[in-house]
């Protein structure tokens, strides 16, 4: 049995796009081209494309699972989460402090906010 484990990877840089795919994938770009997909297969896609959404214009981490298999970390993601507290040249707004939802260390607080428990 394979625990839970999931690859952080803070070189994503600054989210500027996310879409679904003709399959529906979630799939998620940094402003230097990176392009990384969540399957639909995934229970929390809602609430990770909604958090991604908020984020456009910050520079984030992401986190690719390796739970069931070895996942690609250049194709896959599971989670992402702000690395700083201001936004890029992509948005107005400030980043807020969006925290991932996935380890047992963080969760979800409501209202698309992110934080440690």
């Amino acid at each position: 049995m394979r625990t839970k484990k999931r690859v952080r990877n803070e070189g994503f840089g600054v989210l500027s796009k996310v879409q679904r795919d003709r399959y529906n994938n979630l799939v998620i770009t940094s402003s230097d081209g990176k392009r990384l997909k969540m399957t639909t297969k995934y229970p929390e896609i809602g609430e990770i494309e909604a958090k991604a959404r908020q984020l456009i214009g910050c520079t984030v981490a992401v986190f690719t699972s390796q739970t069931t298999a070895n996942w690609s970390t250049l194709e896959y993601f599971c989670d992402l989460e702000s690395l700083r507290s201001t936004r890029s040249r992509l948005a107005s707004e400030p980043c807020g402090d969006f925290w991932s939802n996935i380890s047992g260390e963080d969760g979800y607080i409501g209202d698309g906010v992110y934080a440690p428990k």
